[in-house]
């Protein structure tokens, strides 16, 4: 196991880097959240076809990334250049409960999707878009 470490590259050393690295962390995963997203909206709103398989992948991603997010979010990134607002850090309690919605909601879409539930993977993502915009509404920054 050490050596396939090894073999990714080395971790950073320096402790400066570790925030901006854990901006880039969660910037990475909210674009690919954005990435799995899109489709199902595609699908959901009917400009592209449903496709029962493609969704329960997608959905399923979804639900990983979801529980990866928290993470990139550490006390220590608050002063780097980033779209969160400093509300993230102020209201840390309502932000973590907001992603952990955001888990739970994405869990559930899963599921449904995993059992061919086409009603409820409609009104699953649309809670699970709610739960997104709520938050951006909140803790985003215009760009």
């Amino acid at each position: 196991m050490l050596l396939a470490a090894g073999a990714l590259g080395t971790l950073p050393v320096d402790a400066a880097d570790l925030p901006r690295d854990a901006v880039r962390y969660r910037q990475g995963i909210m674009t690919a959240l954005a990435w799995n997203l899109a489709p199902l909206a595609y699908m959901v709103k009917g400009d592209h076809a449903f496709d029962d398989a493609r969704f329960t992948v997608l959905a399923a991603r979804t639900a990983v990334l979801a529980t990866m997010a928290l993470e990139g979010f550490s006390s220590d990134t608050a002063a780097e250049p980033s779209y969160s607002s400093a509300a993230v850090w102020q209201q840390q309690d309502d932000f973590k409960q907001r992603m952990h919605t955001l888990e739970t909601t994405s869990a559930a879409l899963a599921k449904a999707a995993q059992r061919g539930d086409q009603a409820q993977m409609r009104v699953l993502f649309a809670d699970t878009v709610i739960v997104c915009k709520a938050c951006h509404d909140q803790y985003l920054l215009p760009r």
